[in-house]
């Protein structure tokens, strides 16, 4: 039988192509931390960054059009390892992808990052398969900066 973990995971493989297409609220959570980024980090410079669920890259990518860094760790379940090859090529930035469960601290290490960011939607459904309703939130943890929970 599989894991709850094993099941997220596999759903995100086959869905893996057209994620970026369909990551709407993503998209969206994104562009309101990338303006509270703006807003609250007026030299530019994140520091070492740690994503967890990263999915393909897409915020990676906006963060390193946007801002310098000294370190990016991105870690998700799905191999999204050639997204992040791509990135790399199209920036200058060094954005390493680990392939992984991210409640699995030993594979991730101690990277005391200055910059934590992980995304959680819910999503609620309805009669008829309906989706209606959904909760994003943006948890970023910056221990020398500040702290945000959006």
């Amino acid at each position: 039988m599989q894991t709850q973990k094993e099941l997220i995971q596999q759903g995100f493989q086959r869905a893996k192509l057209t994620y970026a297409q369909n990551a709407n609220v993503q998209q969206a959570m994104q562009q309101k931390l990338l303006a509270i980024l703006h807003k609250h980090c007026k030299a530019r410079n994140l520091g070492n960054i740690l994503e967890l669920g990263c999915g393909n890259g897409l915020l990676a990518q906006n963060l390193a059009l946007n801002f310098e860094f000294e370190s990016y760790l991105a870690v998700d379940l799905v191999d999204f390892s050639n997204d992040f090859i791509k990135i790399q090529k199209d920036t200058s930035h060094k954005i390493d992808f680990l392939q992984a469960d991210f409640e699995d601290l030993v594979k991730i290490g101690n990277k005391n990052p200055d910059l934590a960011i992980r995304f959680d939607f819910v999503q609620r459904k309805y009669a008829m398969g309906k989706s209606v309703e959904f909760f994003a939130t943006i948890k970023c943890v910056t221990p020398t900066k500040w702290n945000l929970s959006l």
